[in-house]
C-alpha cells in the first residue's frame, strides 16, 4: 500500500521468462480488494498457495511486523517467525475442507522498543479463484490480544472472589479489578432512585486501599 489508500504497482520477477509472474497475475485480484485494503481497520493479507505474499495492507504490516515494500512478493516463511508461518499454513490447508473459508488464531512474537511484544491475532481466510486458474487466499487479521488478556483477568478475578459475599465480595472485586487493569481507582455503584439520577457506591478502591462509600448525582459525571 502507498499513502492515499492506493495499491502499489506489482513487481514482475526478473529473468528471461516472458510469462506473467504469479505476482503480476494477482494484480486484478488485489485491485478488486483495493477498497477493502484501504478502509478496514483489520490487517489484510493476500497470498498464493505457496504462501508467497502478493499484497498486504498497512495495518497488516504493523500487526505482523513487516515492511510493505520488502515483504511484498516474499515467501512468508522468509519474513514471519517459523511458528506463525506454520500456523498460517495449517489454516490455509483447511480451506479445501471448509468450502473455501477457514479461521483460527495465531500468536506473533515481535521485538519492540520496550521489549518482546506478543500478539494474539484472530484470522479469517477465504480462497479466491482467478479465471486463469490462479488461486489466492485473502486473510483478514484482527488483534484480539486485549480481549484475551481481559478474559484471563476476569477468570483470575472470578476465582479469587468466588467464595465471598456481601461487602467483602464488592471490596475484593474493586481491588482485583484495579490490580488486573493497572488503574488507581475503581468504583462499584448502583442506582438508588427510579429516575436513575443518583448512585450509591458499594465499594471504592482508592490507589492502595478501600475508600469510604458515598452517594453522588449521576448527571454531569463521567
Amino acid at each position: 500500500m502507498i499513502p492515499g489508500g492506493k495499491t502499489a504497482p506489482m513487481r514482475e520477477r526478473e529473468g528471461p521468462d516472458s510469462r506473467p509472474s504469479e505476482t503480476t497475475r494477482a494484480g486484478p485480484v488485489c485491485a478488486r480488494y483495493e477498497a477493502l485494503l484501504a478502509e478496514v481497520s483489520e490487517g489484510v493479507l493476500c497470498y498464493d498457495l505457496d504462501i508467497r505474499l502478493i499484497e498486504l495492507s498497512d495495518s497488516a504490516a504493523i500487526l505482523f511486523g513487516l515492511e510493505v515494500e520488502t515483504a511484498r512478493g516474499s515467501l512468508l516463511a522468509d519474513v514471519l517467525p517459523a511458528a506463525a508461518c506454520e500456523g498460517l499454513r495449517e489454516l490455509t490447508a483447511q480451506l479445501g475442507d471448509r468450502g473455501g473459508q477457514a479461521g483460527g488464531e495465531l500468536k506473533i512474537v515481535r521485538d519492540d522498543v520496550g521489549g518482546v511484544d506478543e500478539l494474539a491475532l484472530e484470522l479469517k481466510l477465504r480462497s479466491v479463484d482467478e479465471e486463469d486458474g490462479l488461486r489466492l487466499v485473502m486473510a483478514l487479521a484482527r488483534d484480539v490480544s486485549m480481549r484475551r488478556s481481559f478474559d484471563r483477568a476476569l477468570r483470575r478475578i472470578g476465582s479469587s472472589i468466588s467464595g465471598l459475599a456481601g461487602n467483602g465480595f464488592f471490596r475484593a472485586l474493586v481491588r482485583n479489578l484495579a490490580q488486573e487493569l493497572n488503574v488507581s481507582r475503581v468504583i462499584l455503584a448502583r442506582v438508588t432512585d427510579p429516575s436513575a439520577r443518583r448512585m450509591r457506591v458499594l465499594a471504592f478502591w482508592n490507589i492502595d486501599r478501600i475508600g469510604k462509600s458515598f452517594e453522588y448525582d449521576l448527571p454531569g459525571t463521567p
